[in-house]
């Protein structure tokens, strides 16, 4: 078409404007025209008054400003301007091959090939940090050039044409013949309420088959041809393969390919694509764009509108309570540095974002150094709009984590993700690869369960000692807290036994429930070493110590042993633990309650091997004779109390302790007498307790636990003391002192056990008086400890 110029309704050359009949009042007839921005200006002869155009005075800047635009060409709703003003050109004819301007600009390369992310027109400018609630500003038209609307036909029944189309989602343009859009566009059931999003939900997609894409598009309420844009059929549709409802909507990308290519033109181009794995730095103000709601009365617009979000880092309020479960790694937010609405008392200020509506429309930032415009996210969901929202978080779908993705899919129609990151349900282990879960019980049972044959490893099936396969917590800069210590890693301590017996009759319990008593350490395939007092029936007054009493001990029928276990609340199938029965009970033939619980080992057999597993493995014993240098920090762990207050906890707890020294730091003038080669001592540095921080250590129900040492030249974990007792758990205690039963004391008597089932000591010379607990130096100690030393949890 070649170039032309229009004429005024007085015959002189128009403004660039359009003119168009308006509302007639008060039997007037108002002519006004409305430029790209949505501002509105009056035709010739008329000004602006409340809305209308009317009579315009001689000699005005109004009319100083018309007169400037006489001369200018006026091009039609359906047409675009020469670059020259001096014409114009139906918009579907740009880069067709045939020049109908007369400066070539229709086809021009950089129009009809264009680079990525250039807009040819100028883009609306925020206003302030936010603009109007939800809605933002109109966008200048055209100024957008990759902004794509989705239309799929209405619904039968509703009385609609069956060619009648609505708007109902926006996309990208990405390439000539792909638009970038969010899976939850697509989705063929209706989204259920967010409050059902973390369960697992079934999706399916819709066909592409009345599925159209508007390009170029401002006002979606006009005809394509009428508002500069191009309706594309869409051939295939292709939405991510891990789209889920699980964590919001993780993964919501859907790519739609186009039944022909796109007819790029000077209002029609692409966004550029980040790069594989980028993000947004917090604080980076990005656009975004579509026809969604303007605001929370939910009115929607036909009008393309824009508004300019700050990102939000992932330390921001998007990233925490109440939101931080339901995010993902694929996900970009924008809104409020702190995602509250109210700011400044009660007013909602500053607000803005994306709403439905704008679902699939793009949030692009600007490349600073070649000022080119990149899809960085997709818009997925907000909060805003919602009613009852006191929020202003905006959620998009993050492009970055979905390069390879979507190249796979642009180039071959097939992208295959590396197998998904497992999330193994409460009884089940990972295997090694991430990509897979097995049951528990399962591991080392002979048949792969995991396509890296992890389940059956040697080093988990036949383990070495003291070697953990998990992260153990690290060591405290203090002691911690008071004498809980902190939560073990889950199957940090593959060692960790915890031993079960039947409530007493009385207490109107199933006869086969049990409850957790003791703790205890595996140290070969049918042992666990434990405390001697955790099954002695004997349990004197403090004041009958003295006394030598002859130990009598339980029964094994009825006990159980548990390995494998963190949380004793649940059963051990749940646990990733197993329980297993007791065969044999041998306790040391020396354990004596004359000093405190001296010789305190007990050795129990099980029926039958330990399936050894990922999470169930053995300490090291120490070799005999060996002790610990005082000052070494080892680590003590239970289900003992974890407090003063004697608070129970389910959760396996752990603390590193520093060793003291026997015969220096462990108090000899109040407890030399008490203290044996038998024993190790942790604590408190002479176990007074200067502060609360200081409170730390082993408490009732961690009795029989490991207190183990690492090997710094193997790095293999050696149990160097089971639990013994604590002044620590007296409320009124004022010393912090552990004793634990010395392992490398035992060994050859272990070892007899475990090959012979007997071991005798050779004779040994009697005590002398001094060894004894005097009644005078009992009372001095009675004084200061109120509690039972013993650790019994009965």
């Amino acid at each position: 078409m070649a170039s032309r110029s229009s004429s005024g309704l007085d015959g002189t050359p128009t403004s660039p404007w359009i003119c168009t009949h308006s509302t007639v009042l008060l039997s007037k007839i108002a002519l006004k025209v409305m430029d790209y921005s949505g501002s509105i200006l009056c035709c010739f002869g008329l000004i602006l008054s409340s809305g209308i155009c009317n009579a315009l005075p001689p000699n005005s800047a109004e009319s100083a400003l018309i007169t400037e635009a006489r001369g200018q060409t006026t091009c039609q709703p359906s047409e675009l301007e020469c670059d020259d003003g001096n014409g114009c050109y139906v918009a579907s004819a740009g880069c067709d091959g045939k020049e109908d301007c007369a400066d070539k600009s229709d086809e021009k390369k950089s129009y009809c090939q264009p680079t990525c992310g250039v807009s040819y027109f100028p883009i609306a400018p925020g206003r302030g940090n936010f603009e109007k609630i939800t809605g933002g500003v109109v966008a200048k038209k055209n100024s957008l050039p990759w902004q794509a609307a989705l239309f799929r036909p209405y619904p039968a029944g509703l009385g609609h044409p069956p060619d009648r189309k609505y708007q109902f989602c926006g996309g990208t343009i990405i390439k000539d013949r792909w638009i970038l859009t969010a899976a939850h566009c697509l989705t063929a059931e209706r989204l259920p309420s967010r409050a059902n999003w973390q369960s697992d939900v079934p999706v399916s997609f819709l066909s592409p088959i009345g599925l159209t894409v508007r390009l170029g598009a401002f006002n979606t309420s006009n005809a394509a041809a009428v508002d500069q844009a191009i309706d594309m059929d869409v051939e295939t549709v292709y939405c991510n393969p891990r789209f889920n409802l699980k964590k919001w909507v993780d993964y919501d990308y859907c790519l739609l390919k186009l039944r022909s290519r796109i007819p790029f033109r000077k209002n029609i181009g692409p966004a550029c694509l980040p790069l594989h794995g980028s993000d947004v730095v917090g604080g980076t103000k990005c656009l975004a764009s579509g026809w969604g709601y303007t605001d929370k009365d939910e009115l929607n617009t036909t009008v393309l509108h824009q508004i300019f979000l700050p990102v939000l880092g992932r330390d921001s309020a998007c990233f925490r309570p109440p939101f931080a479960s339901s995010m993902s790694e694929r996900m970009i937010c924008s809104g409020n540095t702190n995602g509250d609405l109210v700011q400044n008392g009660l007013n909602p200020f500053p607000i803005g974002g994306v709403c439905p509506g704008d679902s699939g429309g793009p949030l692009a930032c600007q490349n600073l150094t070649t000022s080119q415009w990149t899809v960085t996210g997709i818009g997925s969901f907000s909060t805003l709009c919602q009613q009852t929202s006191t929020y202003n978080v905006n959620v998009h779908a993050r492009v970055g984590a979905a390069i390879d993705w979507i190249e796979g899919i642009v180039a071959n129609g097939t992208y295959k993700y590396p197998p998904s990151p497992a999330r193994c349900a409460t009884n089940e282990l990972k295997c090694d690869d991430g990509y897979g879960c097995y049951d528990a019980s399962a591991g080392c049972d002979g048949k792969a369960d995991c396509t890296d044959k992890s389940d059956e490893k040697k080093a988990y099936c036949q383990p070495e000692c003291g070697r953990s396969h998990f992260t153990i917590a690290g060591q405290l800069e203090s002691l911690g807290k008071i004498t809980g210590g902190t939560n073990a890693l889950k199957n940090s301590l593959p060692w960790q036994a915890v031993l079960f017996e039947p409530y007493p009759p009385n207490f109107g319990y199933p006869a086969d429930r049990k409850h957790k008593f003791c703790g205890g350490t595996v140290i070969n395939d049918r042992w666990v070493l434990t405390a001697a007092h955790c099954l002695s029936l004997d349990h004197p007054e403090q004041s009958e110590w003295k006394a030598n009493p002859i130990n009598t001990y339980r029964n094994p029928a009825g006990l159980t042993v548990r390995l494998g276990a963190y949380d004793t609340s649940v059963t051990a199938a749940a646990d990733q633990a197993v329980d297993m029965d007791l065969e044999e009970i041998h306790c040391n033939p020396r354990f004596s309650q004359k000093s405190w619980t001296d010789y305190d080992y007990c050795l129990l057999k099980l029926k039958s091997k330990i399936p050894f597993r990922k999470n169930i493995g053995p300490a090291c014993l120490p070799a005999q004779g060996s002790d610990v240098a005082a000052g070494t920090k080892c680590l003590a762990s239970g289900w003992g109390y974890i407090g003063k207050d004697q608070q129970e906890t389910t959760v396996l707890q752990q603390i590193y302790l520093p060793i003291l020294g026997r015969n220096t730091d462990c108090r000899p003038e109040l407890f030399g007498s008490l203290m044996t080669e038998q024993m190790l001592c942790s604590g408190t540095k002479d176990g007074v307790l200067t502060d609360p921080i200081s409170m730390s250590g082993i408490c009732q129900g961690d009795s029989g636990g490991p207190l183990i040492c690492k090997n710094p030249s193997t790095e293999q974990w050696v149990v160097s003391g089971v639990a013994s007792l604590t002044t620590l758990c007296g409320k009124q205690s004022t010393y912090n002192l552990n004793v634990h039963a010395r392992t490398g004391s035992a060994i050859d008597w272990i070892n007899g056990i475990i090959v012979n089932g007997t071991f005798t000591y050779p004779p040994d010379l009697e005590r002398s008086p001094s060894d004894r607990l005097t009644v005078t130096s009992f009372v001095s100690l009675f004084l200061m400890f109120t509690c039972s030393f013993l650790l019994f949890s009965q």
